[in-house]
């Protein structure tokens, strides 16, 4: 029976209890749709065929997409060090998300995009066959407290109305051609084993961008958003917070949409 009990995506413990994947201290400084129902899309290369580029599924389902809540890490992991990252990050992240004056040093913006990172691991579980970070990533993460190098993420501000309150998420497996023209992926297996995560939070846009192709770098610095978006990890600057730069709903979109434009580019690598 003990062989069908999930374990902690962390630390491998069973006891897992449910953990939001927008904290709950958020709802009192974000607004719910009027709806009370939120509609999730899942963009993914195919499970079976590194032909298939992408599948597209949207689903509505009842309540606001800030409830959304997933049974996949522990009670010690959920009560300990998450949450104080939880906690830690509180006061700035709140600043962010409603558009007040911070300063986003090296130590801040290393702890934003280690919650960033943490609650990322944990929403790609809501399809864990299509999550992108592997074991020695999330060990990683719980271990020190940093995001794996192979992460890039950049915040934004922005002004757009339905992304005050959103998540979307692309998931690949990318690889090469190898001499004889088969595709190939780089561990061997279709697994995912990259990812762009878009999240919406008041007047805060989160965008996150992994990879275990170790040739991939991605980049917004030159298409016409790069003005607005702001890397935090790897670090790059101290950032005085609300920006000048703003984006409109239209530019949110297509900051959820940069790294698939990107992918379009690419040339199949031929392998040695």
């Amino acid at each position: 029976m003990s062989k069908n009990r999930k374990r902690c995506i962390f630390c491998g413990e069973f006891g897992l209890s449910k953990e939001h994947i927008f904290s709950k201290w958020t709802y009192a400084l974000v607004p719910n749709s009027p709806t009370d129902t939120h509609a999730r899309g899942h963009f993914t290369s195919s499970r079976g065929s590194p032909g298939v580029i992408e599948n597209r599924e949207i689903k509505h389902y009842q309540g606001n997409v800030n409830t959304i809540r997933l049974r996949v890490v522990c009670k010690t992991c959920n009560n300990g060090w998450m949450s104080r990252q939880d906690n830690e990050i509180k006061s700035t992240l709140s600043a962010l998300i409603l558009c007040k004056a911070v300063s986003l040093n090296e130590a801040e913006q290393l702890k934003l995009a280690t919650w960033i990172t943490m609650k990322a691991m944990v929403a790609e579980q809501s399809r864990p066959d299509d999550a992108a970070s592997i074991q020695g990533e999330r060990s990683l993460l719980m271990a020190d407290l940093r995001p794996p190098p192979s992460w890039q993420i950049w915040v934004a501000r922005q002004t757009g109305i339905t992304w005050r309150v959103a998540y979307q998420r692309r998931a690949s497996t990318l690889g090469y051609l190898d001499g004889q023209g088969i595709t190939q992926s780089p561990d061997g297996t279709l697994a995912k084993n990259t990812q762009s995560i878009t999240i919406g939070l008041g007047q805060l846009l989160l965008n996150v961008v992994s990879t275990r192709v170790p040739q991939l770098r991605f980049s917004f610095r030159d298409t016409t958003i790069g003005h607005a978006m702001h890397p935090i990890h790897p670090y790059n600057r101290d950032i005085s917070w609300p920006p000048s730069q703003i984006l409109d709903g239209a530019q949110a979109e297509l900051v959820a949409t940069a790294f698939d434009r990107y992918t379009d580019t690419l040339k199949w690598r031929e392998g040695a």
